[in-house]
């Protein structure tokens, strides 16, 4: 099946990605998707019946794993008709791309945005400050801890929380040894330069390349934010770093040192130490791109 995957970090830019890439005709991006929920809850269940008890487990499994596959198929069958390759975005995949693999019998990729930790937790205190009408206060113990900024942003760096959560799993994908399904597409790098982002990403996940608009960028994956209180979704039509979030205008100065030395990797990640954001590419692949940049302007 021609489908990828689209798991990043909050607040770094996938929602962008991908609307970027749906400007291909030959590809359809999923807004936030739960289909992963529904593989987990199948896997998760089907060894609670009687009946499959009775088989055995064991002897199920393949048939429960035809099925899982059949449901992730199924779910983007129009797409996949039509052609399409399909880019399903969830924070989940991270968690489960053993699992993801055996249903598909084949390696995945999974294309993951990072950011400077300190700018990540910046966009959420810029989002709680402007959203006061419409955004619910933290209940239980939360809510005494979410008092001040530095409080806030534990809470949304412990485990249970959005961010937390999602450095824990990215944090694991490379303790098991599977990094190398993913592709880092560092924020920076993508506001700087979405059009060369966008051209060596179809050279490494082997699509057909195309123009990248970034001056007029169409929303085309919609998500009803009044669930959370705030717009966490919304994309800018032109694509600038201007009007990215600075850190220093909404976190204080030695909570960003602090956050800054405690998330090293994830600053490597975000070419923050380097003081460049090129991961995404290295001479290699910088040799390819520009070949396909060629081949591309010669044909058009």
């Amino acid at each position: 099946m021609n489908i990828l995957f689209n798991s990043s970090l909050p607040r770094s830019g996938s929602t962008l990605l991908s609307n970027l890439l749906a400007q291909s005709p030959d590809l359809h991006c999923s807004p936030t998707s739960d289909v992963i929920e529904l593989l987990v809850q199948l896997r998760n269940s089907y060894g609670n019946f009687e009946g499959f008890q009775a088989q055995g487990v064991f002897a199920v499994a393949p048939r429960i794993k035809t099925a899982m596959r059949g449901l992730l198929t199924g779910f983007y069958a129009d797409e996949v008709a039509a052609g399409k390759t399909v880019v399903d975005k969830s924070r989940g995949w991270m968690a489960y791309l053993e699992l993801l693999e055996d249903i598909l019998g084949e390696r995945v990729r999974v294309v993951c945005c990072v950011r400077d930790i300190r700018e990540i937790v910046a966009s959420f205190e810029r989002l709680y400050r402007t959203s006061q009408l419409t955004k619910s206060d933290v209940g239980g113990d939360g809510y005494f801890e979410c008092q001040t900024t530095e409080g806030r942003a534990e809470r949304l760096l412990s485990p249970g929380s959005v961010v937390g959560l999602s450095l824990a799993r990215l944090h694991d994908v490379y303790t098991r040894q599977m990094d190398d399904r993913l592709i880092i597409v560092p924020y920076e790098q993508l506001v700087r330069d979405p059009a060369g982002v966008i051209m060596i990403l179809c050279v490494q996940l082997g699509l057909t390349p195309f123009v990248v608009n970034a001056s007029n960028v169409e929303q085309q994956t919609h998500e009803a934010d009044d669930v959370h209180g705030m717009r966490l979704h919304d994309v800018r039509q032109v694509v600038n770093k201007d009007g990215s979030t600075t850190w220093q205008d909404y976190l204080p100065d030695d909570l960003g040192q602090e956050l800054h030395s405690r998330y090293q990797w994830v600053q490597e990640l975000a070419g923050v130490n380097h003081g460049q954001t090129d991961q995404l590419r290295d001479q290699d692949r910088a040799d390819s791109t520009e070949s396909v940049r060629e081949d591309f302007a010669d044909t058009h």
